[in-house]
């Protein structure tokens, strides 16, 4: 698995190259305010990236690019954490100029990957509590809230939740 075409969106693992635009878009003050914090610098993020290479290879995890069809770089979405029958979905992060609805969309798809390709039965994901807008898109699959604390909620959702509201979804956006 190298590339997913769907919904004029392009994923595509993440290389090398991609450190710069990576390292840009996590340490952008207006983009990382939910997210993890990230230190260092661009010769920190390759060195990330190597270990992750590593994961990759053995099938633990995915990071990938999101592109327009014209090779323009929107975002980042990940799955790590790959466990029995469930998955971790991370890094959601995209630009301010991606296109309405497109970091949805990319969000749709690598969940997709993770239950439809990969198979898994439970994705998992974690949402600051500040960040309302992404809550209540999340809540329209319908997860369970498993866990929280001062700073975060803590979801899992079924396959069947997410195969039962994904077009319904997509439709909205």
């Amino acid at each position: 698995m190298n590339l997913i075409l769907k919904y004029n969106i392009k994923l595509r693992l993440a290389e090398y190259e991609d450190a710069q635009f990576i390292f840009r878009l996590r340490t952008d003050p207006n983009l990382n305010k939910n997210i993890s914090k990230t230190i260092g610098t661009i010769d920190d993020q390759v060195k990330w990236l190597d270990a992750y290479k590593k994961r990759e290879k053995a099938g633990l995890e995915y990071y990938f690019i999101t592109e327009d069809f014209s090779g323009n770089k929107m975002g980042t979405t990940r799955i790590y954490n790959t466990g029995n029958h469930f998955f971790t979905l991370g890094s959601w992060v995209f630009l301010r100029e991606a296109p309405h609805g497109y970091a949805i969309k990319a969000d749709i798809i690598t969940k997709g990957f993770g239950f439809e390709s990969l198979d898994y039965i439970n994705c998992r994901f974690d949402v600051r509590k500040e960040n309302q807008t992404v809550i209540k898109y999340h809540k329209l699959f319908n997860p369970s809230l498993i866990d929280e604390d001062n700073l975060n909620y803590y979801f899992e959702l079924s396959r069947e939740n997410f195969l039962n509201n994904k077009l319904r979804i997509i439709n909205l956006f």
